[in-house]
């Protein structure tokens, strides 16, 4: 996981102030959200907030939880963040200091931009325990009207929620796709903003003792260093999804999914078939999508697992992060 490639934005403002009255506004397609100072709105082409006259955004990432202790090392000291994330974006942290809020006390790092000694940038790592945690980039003129007190009021208003039913994960997953009988959605997750994976899994049958033969879907978002979707990578890949020993390639070509060019391969070994497709995005993430059981079973239900698959769309969020 990059920190370089999500620690990006800039926030400033100019001749007015941040109004007692700004009301919390959740941040499009995530569990998160903040109150903006005026002139901001959300924007679908990245988890924020941005001021199009100016040219100003606030952008926050959720990043996975399994990943903390790696996040909060980058916060150790000045020399930490900037080989974590600083150097790489131009920016130079010159101190870490602790910001007390509701759910504690968080890392803030300070320094100044490559814009020029004229922003001051503010980066903060934000976990409510409850979720995962959250990344707040901002950067500010010196001449701004926005000032030290109000980027703390604007960390100090994020909210994380937490989604607790299938359906609430479902609208901020990465992707949609449509279920096509005898699927169903059983399971949802990940991180909505993109900075960790976005999953979705699909069974034919809720039988556990079946689990093994009956056909099962998976479709994962996630970074990735592939630079772009091959049959080489692609037959690697499905090796773990068939883990019966080395694989037959059945049929592969190259496919439209997900609104762009990807590879389709189908494969078989140990009794077991697999169809798995595979786009890899110029942001560095890919989307794949496997489907995988007895081979009799997946022969039978190819024709749904192919419209599921030719059904699945990216969002705006994906494709730009």
């Amino acid at each position: 996981m990059r920190l370089a490639g999500f620690l990006i934005c800039a926030l400033s403002c100019a001749g007015f102030e941040y109004a007692a009255a700004a009301q919390l506004v959740r941040i499009p397609h995530t569990f998160i959200s903040l109150e903006p100072p005026p002139g901001f709105s959300a924007t679908r082409a990245f988890g924020g907030f941005e001021n199009r006259r100016a040219g100003w955004v606030i952008e926050v990432l959720e990043v996975g939880g399994e990943l903390w202790p790696h996040y909060t090392a980058a916060f150790s000291s000045p020399a930490s963040a900037n080989a974590a994330f600083g150097f790489a974006m131009g920016i130079r942290v010159e101190r870490i200091e602790q910001l007390a809020l509701d759910s504690g006390e968080v890392p803030l790092a300070l320094g100044q931009s490559g814009f020029g000694r004229g922003f001051v940038t503010y980066t903060a790592l934000i976990d409510d325990r409850r979720a995962n945690p959250v990344f707040v980039t901002m950067g500010l003129r010196r001449s701004s009207a926005l000032g030290r007190s109000d980027v703390e009021a604007v960390l100090r208003s994020v909210k994380i929620d937490t989604p607790t039913t299938l359906a609430e994960w479902l609208t901020v997953l990465p992707f949609t796709f449509r279920e096509v009988p005898p699927f169903h959605t059983t399971r949802a997750g990940g991180g909505p903003t993109g900075a960790s994976d976005g999953f979705a899994q699909l069974a034919a049958s809720d039988d556990p003792d079946r689990s093994a033969t009956t056909p099962t879907i998976q479709i994962r978002w996630t970074p990735t260093d592939i630079p772009a979707e091959s049959a080489e990578a692609n037959a690697s890949l499905i090796r773990g999804v068939l883990f019966g020993g080395e694989p037959t390639i059945l049929e592969q070509r190259a496919v439209a999914f997900a609104g762009g060019p990807g590879d389709f391969i189908m494969a078989s070994a140990g009794g077991r078939t697999a169809f798995q497709f595979l786009r890899v995005l110029p942001n560095h993430t890919q989307v794949r999508f496997s489907a995988a059981g007895e081979s009799r079973a997946m022969e039978a239900a190819r024709e749904a697992v192919m419209d599921i698959a030719l059904s699945l769309e990216l969002r705006e969020s994906a494709q730009t992060n």
